[in-house]
């Protein structure tokens, strides 16, 4: 199996706020490097990823560094879904870089060229209280963009690309909205003015015929 060429100069933008210890705090990155390659990122506290081990399987579960790393993986691929333009992604080969701040890296051998839609869920964390996730989709070329994992949206987003852009789908619903809305009034205006203006012509019409009789 080819080994994994990981990003670990964190992007500034994205990486988790500077408190190593804090269980509630961590990123989830979407990269692609320069290789074309695609990647899966998680970056998060090592004490919340012991709290995901021993709360996925049990306390004592492993001896080792090594089955640690194993189960941190496993655990990892169950609890984070990717969904491309309405496909579900395999997370490949995975490599952890172990610290204070530790990263957990999957390889997306099948992520598709054109991004459409994009739906990530990441349970992880779900059981440490008030824990939430920046999300980020990097990209060369691609605006910046940062949205929350949380709670609140039972820790999954759907969004969707546009242009450089990538926004959530009920920003989107909503622009379409307004502007179908403000398309709406505009025919209405149009509508009401052209029957005002029929019904002016007439009032002066019967003004006319009065005045001659």
């Amino acid at each position: 199996m080819r080994k994994l060429s990981l990003l670990f100069s964190f992007l500034l933008a994205f990486v988790v706020p500077a408190k190593a210890h804090d269980p509630d705090l961590s990123s989830l990155l979407i990269i692609e490097q320069e290789s074309g390659q695609w990647i899966l990122q998680v970056n998060a506290p090592l004490t919340a990823l012991e709290f995901v081990v021993n709360d996925t399987y049990g306390e004592n579960s492993f001896e080792s560094v090594k089955e640690f790393n194993q189960l941190l993986l496993s655990a990892f691929r169950e609890k984070i879904t990717l969904n491309v333009n309405g496909k579900e992604l395999h997370l490949g080969h995975g490599l952890v870089s172990l610290g204070h701040a530790t990263t957990i890296a999957f390889e997306l051998p099948t992520m598709p060229e054109q991004i459409e839609t994009l739906i990530v869920e990441n349970n992880g964390f779900e059981n440490i209280r008030h824990s939430q996730a920046i999300f980020g989709l990097i990209r060369e070329g691609m605006e910046k963009s940062q949205f929350i994992l949380n709670a609140s949206n039972d820790y999954q987003l759907s969004l969707k690309v546009e242009g450089n852009q990538v926004i959530l789908v009920e920003e989107a619903e909503n622009k379409s909205f307004w502007i179908l809305s403000g398309l709406m009034a505009l025919l209405l205006f149009q509508v009401s003015f052209i029957l005002y203006k029929k019904k002016w012509r007439r009032s002066i019409s019967q003004n006319e015929s009065l005045q001659r009789a």
